[in-house]
């Protein structure tokens, strides 16, 4: 995507990618998913991909005969689609108190979610930092936090800290964990590094991804996340463990991890934040929209002939959690 992001040759890279993917699952499972979509019209059929691996990405499969024409014929713009990992070695520990801790990330994700709070979170980069300033991800953190009486968290090691240990406060009120968190600011990933992915603070500074595996949430208390930032949804591994930021929220008991799989578009990724949150929370007495569905719209506006190159932003987002949350 880098290489041609701004040729228009990156809708041929994409596609190609997207028969690889393809060509890598069965052709009985399309044929299965066609079946179910005729079955559940006009409803839209979801599929929910259990893994151990992080690296392929599925939702960019393409269906040479789509369940909608009038769509991009990408798995990911014709189903509601989320992903799992599951991994059948390595499991969370008991507690040493003789109570069992929560299995992390639980066999089955959530498929509802009760928000009472939300965090969200934005770097603002100044100069000294040696990162660019994002003023779409400063706008976007502000119009959130009003939308919600969100805890406003600035981009530094205490809020992480208090984000992560579940003892955020807002205003007077001590909240504690909360079961949404979004994050907008600079992300990169690193293929030569075991850790490879990182978001960044105010100052510049790396956050890498294990820091979530000490999140102190699962069981009752799953937040869904969405790191609004390049590269971030990324897979990876570690010792032999799920890893980069999908892999350890889900270890940190996170319910659910949105994220981009490359470099995005701040205006557009503005847009995104913007829209997916105000159909997942909406104002009553408008009812909310599952993940799956949102996204699979907000994929739906990639235009493959747009003029000079197709945003490849619409179609960068990967989500580990339930469909149909």
């Amino acid at each position: 995507v880098r290489s041609f992001g701004n040729s228009p040759l990156l809708d041929n890279s994409l596609q190609s990618i997207g028969q690889l993917v393809a060509d890598r699952l069965p052709p009985a499972l399309f044929d299965a998913l066609r079946e179910v979509a005729k079955k559940v019209a006009p409803a839209i059929p979801a599929v929910l991909i259990v893994s151990v691996e992080p690296y392929v990405p599925w939702e960019l499969a393409w269906m040479e005969t789509p369940l909608d024409a009038s769509r991009p014929a990408y798995l990911g713009a014709q189903a509601l689609v989320g992903r799992w990992m599951r991994d059948g070695e390595a499991t969370t520990p008991p507690a040493t108190t003789g109570t069992r801790a929560p299995q992390r990330p639980a066999t089955h994700p959530v498929t509802q979610l009760a928000i009472h709070h939300m965090a969200v979170m934005a770097g603002w980069y100044r100069a000294e930092s040696g990162l660019r300033s994002l003023p779409q991800a400063e706008a976007e953190a502000k119009t959130l936090a009003a939308l919600y009486q969100a805890v406003p968290l600035a981009a530094s090691p205490q809020a992480i800290k208090q984000l992560l240990s579940a003892t955020l406060e807002n205003g007077f009120e001590v909240v504690g964990g909360v079961e949404a968190v979004h994050f907008a600011g600079h992300g990169d990933f690193d293929p030569t590094q075991p850790d490879s992915s990182a978001l960044f603070l105010n100052d510049g500074t790396p956050l890498k991804s294990m820091l979530f595996r000490s999140a102190k949430y699962g069981g009752e208390h799953q937040p869904l996340i969405f790191l609004n930032a390049c590269m971030i949804g990324v897979g990876g591994e570690l010792l032999g463990d799920m890893g980069g930021f999908p892999g350890n929220c889900l270890r940190g008991g996170f319910g659910g991890v949105l994220g981009a799989l490359w470099e995005i578009d701040d205006t557009v990724a503005h847009d995104i934040a913007l829209e997916f949150w105000r159909r997942a929370l909406p104002a009553p007495p408008a009812k909310p929209e599952s993940v799956g569905a949102i996204l699979r719209d907000l994929r739906a506006k990639y235009v493959a002939d747009a003029t000079p190159a197709p945003v490849s932003t619409y179609l960068a987002y990967v989500y580990y959690g339930h469909p149909r949350l």
